[in-house]
């Protein structure tokens, strides 16, 4: 639905009395925030006001800094008021504007000029000589003519800020902005499977995005992986429906270099290489690290959950598949930030094909990275309560049965939990069980290729 709006009047937006003397420095974090840090060269007038130019306009206003060369703010204003339809007649309420209305038919125009009574629900209430009339705002027959811009109006965010100094100098401005952030994303490229073990080669990447309508240009780019606390989510960028995200990858060829690692507090930074270009509504994708032949262990895991038929005699279960959990070290020098991580292998006939995918917390070096994939389709288990019986008013005791089979070509280690409650016995058993909690128990078993495996236990719980 297309809605026209005409506005004969010289639009009064302030221009800036400053202008950018350095390329700005954008401290990003993974959670919708960024630093913005600018230097500026501003021309205040004769009472010290000058107009700072362009900012974010998610940006945080009460972390907005000036810090000229010479003396000191006096004050500071921040104004981000965009002149769409809603607001132009929003403001121009007992007013007269110009209605013009085009016959469907014929495509003849006819123009009043009534009072704006006012505006609600998607609709202007007019008053014209001896009618009142509602007309719609986005229908397409309708346009509204405004003899003026409403004063304040603009249609880029504005930073103003009087100077105690009205010489021309140079200042520093720093500021938060939500609309700005990153994440990593992970690219595993699994190798031949030999058993549970199998080497990979892994790919980590960032993408940046600006979800506002300010560009930097030739940016000093920093990234920050860690979860600091925020008092209050910053404001949510006004970004119009056409402005569609455009995504930009930085080329591969050959070996990228990869971002500095420092620390700052207790985060990790980095410090990406040479300038980078971050224009509004983009999202711009960046190598961060690149390591071959790493050690990838696949486990094929069942888990009976829910202490159910510990407490009742219960049928047999159906056949459920292993999910197939990848576990790696992170034995590189660099801790791995928490992202998308999707997994992939070649086929017999070498085409590349994904396995699966999962998100991964925050993971320090030295520790391990926990991905669940999918459900494998070979490998099945199938758990049977043979025997149940009540000891007395607080014990059961309980039989089970777990059939494990493995149509695969090859063999495979799978493991088993039970989630047995709070106070329970293993009290016969065909293969030795581990312990990882109080309200666990796990076993690890070997089923062969094309083969099967049973397990069978029993367990008495007692109830408090």
């Amino acid at each position: 639905m297309k809605v026209t709006v005409c506005v004969f009047a010289l639009i009064p937006f302030a221009v800036a009395d400053a202008v950018f003397a350095a390329p700005a420095r954008l401290t990003v974090y993974q959670h919708d925030l960024a630093l913005v840090q600018e230097t500026r060269e501003l021309k205040p007038d004769a009472t010290g006001w000058v107009v700072l130019g362009e900012v974010s306009e998610a940006a945080i206003v009460d972390s907005l800094n000036v810090q000229p060369d010479h003396g000191y703010v006096k004050q500071q204003s921040f104004r981000y008021d965009p002149p769409t339809l809603v607001a132009l007649l929003a403001r121009h309420v007992g007013k007269r504007i110009t209605v013009i209305h085009t016959n469907p038919g014929s495509g003849a125009e006819q123009s009043s000029t009534p009072l704006l009574v006012s505006v609600e629900s998607g609709r202007a209430l007019i008053a014209d000589q001896d009618r009142i009339e509602s007309l719609p705002i986005g229908d397409s027959q309708w346009r509204y003519r405004f003899a003026a811009m409403p004063e304040g109006m603009t249609a880029e965010p504005q930073l103003r800020a009087q100077l105690s100094d009205v010489q021309t100098q140079e200042a520093g401005l720093s500021y938060l902005t939500g609309g700005v952030g990153w994440q990593a994303h992970y690219r595993l490229l699994l190798g031949d499977a030999r058993g549970n073990q199998q080497p990979g080669d892994l790919e980590a990447r960032v993408e940046v995005y600006n979800n506002t309508t300010m560009s930097w240009h030739d940016a000093t780019l920093e990234l920050v992986a860690g979860d600091l606390n925020r008092a209050a989510s910053a404001p949510v960028p006004r970004i119009h429906a056409e402005m569609m995200m455009r995504s930009v990858s930085a080329d591969m060829a050959g070996a990228a270099p990869e971002p500095q690692r420092d620390s700052v507090g207790d985060y990790h930074l980095y410090r990406v290489p040479g300038p980078v270009a971050l224009p509004a509504n983009e999202r711009r994708d960046l190598h961060l690290l690149h390591r071959d032949g790493v050690a990838v262990q696949r486990d094929y895991r069942f888990d009976f959950g829910n202490n159910r038929g510990l407490y009742q005699p219960i049928g047999a279960d159906e056949p459920i598949p292993a999910a197939i959990r990848l576990r790696l070290d992170n034995q590189t020098p660099d801790p791995l930030p928490g992202g998308l991580w999707r997994a992939y292998a070649r086929g017999a006939d070498g085409v590349l094909r994904l396995l699966g995918e999962d998100r991964s917390d925050n993971v320090p070096i030295g520790k391990e990275v926990r991905l669940d994939i999918g459900h494998a389709f070979d490998v099945t288990a199938r758990r049977v309560q043979t025997r149940f019986r009540r000891l007395n008013n607080r014990e059961t005791e309980s039989d089970w049965r777990v059939e494990i089979a493995n149509a695969g070509d090859q063999g495979v280690t799978v493991e088993l939990i039970d989630q047995l409650g709070l106070n329970w016995e293993i009290t016969e058993q065909s293969d030795a069980h581990e312990t990882p909690d109080a309200q666990h128990a796990r076993w690890t078993l070997s089923v062969p290729a094309h083969g099967e495996r049973v397990l069978s236990y029993q367990v008495t719980t007692r109830q408090r």
